[in-house]
């Protein structure tokens, strides 16, 4: 008798989510998504249960999402499901729209869902936004029952229901089904969502092609030409009715809108923290040409500072700490979207900030994203130069330098001066090496776990530990250095890992009071920084004061999405809602303690965890940091000769 697809009842869900989970068995990005959202399984009876209890409970809650069964109407049987939301006119207020997360996880596992549901939930925001239509979650039979058109009854269902209601039918797909869908009438939109390898935990990346079927009403539109003329509603002969008419701009209103002048949304800084501000930005800013994207960034390439104490020891690595900035590097957004400006930002004033070339530009919005500074000393915090030329030049200098000691000195505790001397001793154990750090431990902004763990290693390579003390700059010679007790130490190879400080100073003179006594740039929870008078301007990364005492890549990461969601809401005119609150691995560390070991190290201020490793990798990974970054490891394609500030990505 074939199949019938009905409202699921209270009592169905139980069998309707158990044709959920069975259905991607055998489909690849399905069952990769139940493995990220369900990470301890799906099988048992008491997550069965439990979700069931939940699904009903969500049912009483939601106006909008509707669940049906697909039954076998020989058996009486449940062997699919479908899961829906309606979206009726006038369509959905701001207030429900917004990203929901997926709050029955915590921690890493929740940051990975989020991090795959969220793109997509971004697609939808831009491609429909409030709009009335229909968005087909997930359509799924039971294994035993594909191929036996119950599937094509669930689509059917959902085509009919999209022309009866005469709203658009908006769905997910997986790459096998485009074929099958497009059959039906679908529409393959020019976006599409890739999901990373390394996210997903597959060898490849993976796409999830975006589909539209317009109703019948449409007459034929397509659904760009539909998104073009502002989402017009539809009559019965597929016209856009009087109301929606009445939304469409006037000629003179489009002549308007094409002169206004392109605002500018400035990001200062282009290594983690700016650089995925930019990616956020160019893919979510309004798409109505009125603002752009700036990036102000003096160095020639992306410094990845992690790999600079190693690269100061090692040889022939030196020029994989340079990953160029390729056009792929701010792909995502309209062409246009992008304008790189290779300088520095000396100040920033109210509406614009200055270059050291004297040149102004001003910005609707700003993000500050200039992490940390060293002084003169450069390497191995820093590189010390702008250009990858000069800077490899510079790791072969130092590689030279600790080749050639005998003796060397190094200055400070932290994690740079611990990794190149753990790294130099390692590399060369019959040279004499001694640390030299201030405070009354190593890594003495970290747990008492990890400078137990860190003084340990230093002294199983026999390197001499001396706490407590400072090095007297102005007695460095090349052949000893003076302490502050006034004990001497001999040396012919003295290397500064001291004073590495937050680069705050471009807010100097507009915003004095929010530079705190620890050098950082104050802000709100919002990551504004903390003075009203610049409410359009943010803050993220090293630079700010977040209360993280030791910042890595992934705050950066989290902090500047956080504050372009902001700038993307004020450029809509809505106010800032997104707030920044410290993690777990927001402090993080991963401390190389010679050339095969590591330690990597949890901490939130009271408990902390402790994981050694055994390295086999002496380049450190650094090519996952190229791909990061949409770079291939280590073609290095010489875009960074063109003079950086004509170019317009």
């Amino acid at each position: 008798m074939g199949f019938a697809v009905l409202p699921a009842l209270l009592p169905d869900i139980r069998k309707v989510y158990d044709a959920y989970f069975a259905a991607f068995r055998n489909d690849r990005m399905g069952e990769i998504m139940l493995q990220i959202l369900f990470p301890s399984g799906v099988d048992s009876p008491e997550f069965r249960a439990a979700h069931a209890a939940g699904t009903v409970d969500w049912l009483h809650k939601s106006t909008t999402q509707y669940t049906y069964k697909c039954v076998d109407m020989d058996t009486g049987d449940i062997v699919g499901m479908g899961l829906l939301d309606v979206y009726m006119p006038p369509g959905r207020p701001d207030e429900e729209r917004k990203f929901e997360g997926v709050p029955w996880l915590e921690g890493a596992q929740r940051e990975r869902a989020e991090k795959v549901l969220r793109p997509l939930w971004e697609a939808r925001e831009k491609l429909l936004g409030g709009q009335p239509y229909i968005y087909v979650h997930v359509i799924g039979v039971l294994p035993e029952h594909q191929g036996k058109k119950a599937g094509a009854a669930m689509v059917s269902f959902g085509i009919d229901l999209c022309d009866r209601t005469g709203l658009p039918l908006y769905f997910e797909a997986s790459p096998t089904t485009v074929g099958m869908y497009e059959k039906f009438g679908y529409e393959r939109l020019k976006e599409t969502i890739v999901h990373k390898a390394e996210l997903l935990g597959t060898e490849e990346d993976v796409s999830v092609p975006l589909m539209v079927r317009m109703p019948k009403a449409a007459g034929g539109m397509g659904f760009y030409e539909w998104k073009e003329k502002g989402y017009p509603s539809f009559g019965k002969l597929g016209a856009p009715t009087g109301k929606a008419l009445s939304r469409l701009p006037s000629w003179g209103q489009l002549v308007r809108m094409s002169l206004a002048k392109v605002k500018n949304v400035v990001v200062v800084g282009a290594a983690f923290a700016g650089y995925f501000a930019t990616r956020f930005l160019a893919g979510s800013l309004p798409r109505n040409g009125r603002y752009r994207v700036v990036v102000i960034e003096p160095n020639s390439h992306f410094n990845f500072t992690w790999v600079l104490p190693r690269f100061c020891v090692v040889e022939g690595h030196e020029h994989k700490a340079f990953i160029p900035y390729t056009p792929a590097f701010f792909a995502q957004g309209p062409k246009g979207m992008v304008r790189w400006v290779r300088d520095h930002v000396t100040s920033v004033q109210k509406g614009h900030v200055v270059l050291r070339s004297g040149d102004r530009i001003p910005y609707e919005f700003l993000i500050i994203a200039t992490g940390s500074t060293v002084g003169s000393e450069g390497l191995p915090s820093r590189v010390g130069s702008e250009d990858k030329e000069e800077g490899v030049e510079l790791l072969k200098a130092m590689q030279a330098r600790i080749k050639a000691a005998t003796r060397i000195v190094v200055a400070g505790g932290g994690a740079a001066g611990v990794e190149l001397a753990t790294d130099a001793k390692n590399h060369y154990p019959d040279k004499s090496v001694t640390l030299v750090h201030s405070r009354q431990a190593v890594m003495h902004r970290f747990g008492s776990g990890l400078q137990k763990a860190t003084l340990e290693a230093l002294q199983r390579l026999h390197i001499e530990v001396v706490l407590g003390e400072r090095v007297d700059f102005d007695s460095v010679d090349g052949k000893s250095v003076t302490l502050s007790s006034g004990r001497k130490i001999d040396c012919d190879c003295f290397i500064n890992c001291t004073g590495q400080k937050p680069a705050s100073g471009l807010v100097a003179d507009v915003a004095p009071k929010a530079i705190s006594p620890s050098g950082h740039i104050r802000v709100k929870p919002t990551l504004q920084i903390d003075d009203d008078s610049l409410p359009n301007v943010f803050v993220c990364g090293d630079v700010a004061d977040t209360g993280v005492p030791n910042p890595n890549g992934r705050l950066a990461m989290r902090q500047a999405e956080i504050a372009s969601d902001n700038v993307v809401l004020m450029a809509r005119g809505k106010e800032p809602r997104y707030t920044y609150k410290p993690a777990w691995g927001d402090g993080v560390i991963k401390l190389t303690l010679g050339l095969d070991r590591s330690i990597t190290h949890f901490w939130d201020g009271k408990s902390e965890l402790l994981f050694p490793a055994k390295d086999r990798d002496i380049a450190m990974a650094v090519d996952r940091a190229w791909s990061a970054i949409s770079a291939k490891p280590f073609h290095d394609t010489g875009v960074h000769d063109t003079p950086a500030e004509k170019r317009v990505y």
